[in-house]
């Protein structure tokens, strides 16, 4: 398990941005918090005491020591005492349901009921244990990790990044390459800008700055926009017409031709029969054939005044010749009769 020092305390890190909001609303103290084995070198360093000092002073009797829950079986270890979750005695505990004791536990349940957590007083018949608190559920805070000294990863690029982008007074940008490590360059970079935008002049990217450093950035993109001079393009001469260029040799054909058929039918002009039936101008003649009565459009032959479709004017025509063939044979007959 990883810790935070808060208020002379170790705290887990998981747990360590909620206890900071908390406090940052309610001003309390936070008295005591993990008190584990795995915090003993972080409690004798900051002269606090582990659970497993305080039990023994307690049963040795000594001056200044509280009633406390022997070792193993206390939620400041992350262990559940039997009391303070469902369960049996001594078991392992998530990060977030360490027990916390607070200066000001009122303020800090309903800091946290705002939060939208849910913490409570896990003995509140005894008057000695008011200050000891308990999250029922795990925190979430929707609230990004402060960068300071020493951070490093994406974020840190990000905010390089974008105090290459903003401008001073000055109107120089307050870094000049964008970098992962938050090392004394970048912290000297934000200090200014936090001085020159009017915040708090304490090197810590947090929520506050982050909004300033947007505005900052947007502002610098417009103007870097407002002063950049458009191009202005000559005016370019309109093009002149094309000169008619000579026809090929398949157009003047074609040409030639054309003029050729309209000059003949000028001298010559339709027919009758065809300008009645023609049912558009410059189409071949059509009509209705005296046999099938359909309108064709194939050329016709003329049998007197009947029009005849091409299909039916070959059968015509030996109809035709049959009957002046059998009336020759009859008149040869007449006459060898009468011979």
């Amino acid at each position: 398990m990883k810790f935070e020092i808060i208020d002379n305390c170790p705290v887990p890190v998981q747990l360590a941005d909620c206890v900071r909001e908390i406090k940052r609303q309610t001003g309390a103290t936070l008295a005591s918090c993990d008190r584990s084995k795995e915090a003993e070198p972080y409690l004798r360093r900051l002269g606090k005491r582990s659970q497993r000092q305080l039990y023994d002073g307690w049963v040795r009797h000594l001056p200044g020591y509280n009633p406390a829950n022997p070792p193993g079986f206390s939620t400041h270890e992350r262990r559940n005492d039997g009391t303070a979750y469902p369960g049996p005695r001594g078991m392992v505990l998530r990060y977030w349901q360490v027990g916390m004791d607070w200066s000001d536990s009122d303020a800090v349940v309903r800091a946290a009921a705002k939060l939208g957590f849910t913490a409570t007083r896990t003995y509140p018949r005894d008057q000695r244990e008011h200050h000891h608190l308990n999250f029922r559920r795990e925190p979430k805070l929707k609230l990004r990790r402060l960068l300071k000294l020493g951070s490093k990863g994406y974020r840190v690029a990000k905010m390089t990044r974008d105090l290459t982008i903003a401008r001073g007074p000055d109107g120089k940008p307050y870094l000049d390459k964008r970098q992962g490590i938050f090392d004394e360059k970048v912290d000297a970079a934000l200090r200014r800008f936090q001085k020159d935008w009017d915040q708090m002049v304490d090197g810590v990217y947090g929520e506050q700055t982050a909004r300033q450093l947007a505005v900052a950035v947007r502002a610098a993109k417009r103007a870097a926009k407002e002063k950049k001079e458009v191009p202005v393009t000559p005016e370019q001469p309109k093009p002149e017409p094309a000169a008619p260029t000579a026809l090929s040799p398949s157009g003047a054909k074609f040409i030639a031709k054309f003029e050729g058929f309209r000059s003949a039918l000028s001298t010559t002009g339709p027919s009758t029969a065809a300008s009645r039936t023609s049912s558009r101008p410059g189409s071949p003649a059509t009509g209705r054939c005296s046999c099938c009565r359909r309108m064709r459009r194939a050329p016709r032959a003329r049998f007197g005044r009947t029009w005849r479709c091409r299909s039916h004017s070959s059968s015509s025509t030996r109809s035709s010749a049959s009957r002046s063939t059998s009336a020759t044979e009859r008149s040869a007959t007449r006459r060898c009769s009468s011979g």
